[in-house]
């Protein structure tokens, strides 16, 4: 990646939220990369950050916030069907279209879900 497409990267974050942090960003993209999605203390190891702020970067990029405030939408989460105690984590349509427009792929597709 070259220095232009990294700052169009963060320009686009911060169109969503102008105030999101590094590390947030960081897990939007992790879980660009997954088809199928993954738990959340996958996401927390990838990311190299605790559970405890992969959860609250989790909840305020999905529909609520840990302040009962609306999330951005970008990501979902559902049971996993083999583990009920386990939540599966993945990108929206909305999410996987701010991707493709971080990356300048407007019309490409990320892998669906």
């Amino acid at each position: 990646m070259d220095l232009n497409s990294a700052i169009r990267v963060i320009a686009e974050a911060r169109r969503i939220d102008s105030e999101m942090p590094l590390p947030q960003l960081h897990c939007l993209l992790i879980l660009g990369t997954e088809e199928e999605g993954m738990s959340l203390t996958e996401l927390a190891k990838r990311a190299e950050i605790q559970l405890a702020t992969a959860s609250r970067y989790i909840g305020s990029l999905g529909k609520m916030n840990r302040h009962r405030e609306e999330g951005l939408k970008l990501i979902e989460s559902f049971e996993d069907p083999m583990e009920r105690r386990k939540k599966i984590i993945r990108l929206t349509a909305r999410g996987r279209k701010l991707i493709n427009k971080m990356l300048g792929v407007e019309n490409a597709n990320l892998p669906a879900r």
